[in-house]
């Protein structure tokens, strides 16, 4: 009996280390949610949250794959269910084990690979990508068979990395407790929220003036794939055979087109009997709409409108010519209203008319904090005027010539001030989870001022002449957009 209650005891003990050990490491891995650029944790996590056998279509590939292929516009368009497992340099091998790893829960009509890692892009790298791209989509994995191959290849292949440090990942993270965050620690909160299902939103119209699209039928060499990648596209091919599933290879519009790369993914796809749609080639360019001086959002990446109109066309292909059809599912009907919520910061991001975006910008959900410097009223007509006093903002009445005025809009609250003396506001938004500090500061003849918006921190303002604006979305912890306005909305 005495060994019986020892044995329990030691039984206990270790389950609660381990639970302890399982905690820490939770808290010490990077996280990537909504409120980052690429929203990589969420959209792996979310992946397991998704019903069984419920995704027609799964998409995979780097950053250009998570940046243009838009799940809500595909079951927008002809209501094909899909999910986004894109991520910042995901290499083939990378794309070979989340694929596997999605098959054990999902049974995909088809799937579409992005092939811009099929070549050279880190010759530096064993894996042809860094070490962090590998550890975000493997941290993220659940551990199964796959994964445990997964991570024994790797570390194979490249001899930096160790098998212990994926098993036990606080080896790699130790020294991140000195720079841990509140996504951190509420991760159970927000791996939640994957609404986009992968995809990641850009908001940049930074496009070239002068890219042109090549034809199929140009001439010129042929590239050399990696080897190591072409393995693994080997791998991909085999594995979507051996699982009856359709294997479309796709390249994204990207400005540094390559036609060798382009022959030699079309010569590949021909010899096995598979499809390849390259946005860059001047016919598939063409039939979808794409303008890359409006549609790019960097000389890589497709913006929200560019990935509307891939996504549409791509959608229109799976429908006619594989056949696939749609149907209601709430899992995408219920996230639309979020998706139309992204979109309108995006557009809010470009718009250049004042009346528009203060109207656009007069939303509970955000948090609108203003520091003026100089003169804030000498170029604002009775519009724009009336628009600020509905936005909460009464500078327009205040304000007086070359004065310090700040507001902070939240919450369904106004924080304001004006005065001839610099003003300096400290604040809170977020149940206090979010601290901001104006700095509002007019100038006389031996003094230019200045305007400063500190969110965390961190410095958001323009600090120019006019009036400084931060746009702060609170249900995407986002800064949306921070603008200067002195007649005209400058970024």
């Amino acid at each position: 009996m005495k060994h019986k209650r020892y044995l329990c005891k030691i039984l206990v003990f270790g389950m609660a280390t381990c639970l302890l050990l399982h905690g820490v490491i939770r808290i010490l891995i990077p996280k990537y949610y909504y409120d980052d650029t690429w929203p990589t944790t969420s959209g792996f996590q979310g992946f397991y949250r998704m019903e069984r056998d419920s995704i027609d279509v799964l998409f995979l590939g780097s950053s250009c794959a998570a940046a243009g292929f838009n799940p809500q516009v595909v079951y927008d368009s002809y209501g094909i269910k899909s999910y986004n497992l894109g991520c910042e340099g995901q290499s083939p091998l990378t794309t070979y084990y989340w694929l596997k790893e999605a098959l054990r829960y999902q049974s995909p009509k088809a799937v579409l690979v992005e092939t811009y890692f099929l070549f050279p892009y880190d010759s530096f790298e064993p894996l042809n990508a860094p070490e962090n791209s590998n550890r975000k989509a493997f941290d993220n994995m659940r551990w199964s068979q796959v994964k445990w191959e997964a991570v024994h290849d790797i570390c194979k292949q490249d001899q930096n990395q160790t098998i212990e440090s994926y098993y036990f990942p606080n080896i790699r993270y130790h020294t991140r407790w000195t720079e841990l965050g509140e996504n951190d620690f509420c991760f159970v909160k927000w791996e939640k929220h994957y609404e986009l299902k992968g995809y990641a939103p850009m908001n940049r119209r930074k496009g070239s003036e002068s890219y042109v699209p090549f034809c199929s039928w140009d001439s010129g060499e042929r590239a050399e794939m990696v080897p190591l990648m072409k393995e693994y596209l080997d791998k991909i091919v085999e594995l979507c055979e051996e699982k009856d599933v359709e294997l479309i290879l796709t390249k994204l519009p990207y400005t540094e087109c390559n036609i060798a790369k382009y022959h030699t993914t079309s010569d590949y796809a021909s010899e096995h009997g598979i499809s390849y749609w390259d946005f860059n080639e001047e016919s598939i360019y063409n039939a979808c709409g794409f303008v890359s001086a409006e549609d790019m959002n960097d000389d890589w990446h497709t913006n929200i409108w560019g990935a509307e109109k891939v996504s549409s066309y791509i959608a229109f292909r799976l429908h006619d010519e594989y056949g696939i059809e749609g149907g209601k599912d709430r899992q995408w009907e219920d996230t639309a209203a979020y998706y139309d919520k992204v979109y309108q910061d995006c557009e809010l991001k470009n718009m250049t008319e004042i009346d528009r975006y203060l109207e656009a910008v007069n939303q509970e959900r955000y948090t609108i904090l203003i520091a003026v410097k100089g003169d804030a009223a000498a170029f604002m007509d009775e519009n724009v005027k009336q628009l600020f006093r509905r936005l909460g903002a009464g500078l327009s009445m205040d304000c007086r010539e070359n004065g310090s005025y700040f507001a902070a809009i939240h919450e369904g609250s106004v924080e304001e001030g004006a005065s001839m003396e610099k003003l300096v506001h400290h604040g809170s938004t977020r149940n206090g989870l979010l601290d901001f500090e104006i700095t509002s500061e007019g100038f006389d003849s031996s003094y230019e001022g200045r305007a400063s918006i500190k969110i965390n921190n961190q410095e958001f303002a323009r600090d120019g002449s006019g009036i400084n604006m931060v746009v702060y979305n609170n249900e995407r912890r986002q800064v949306i957009d921070s603008i200067r306005y002195d007649g005209e909305v400058e970024r």
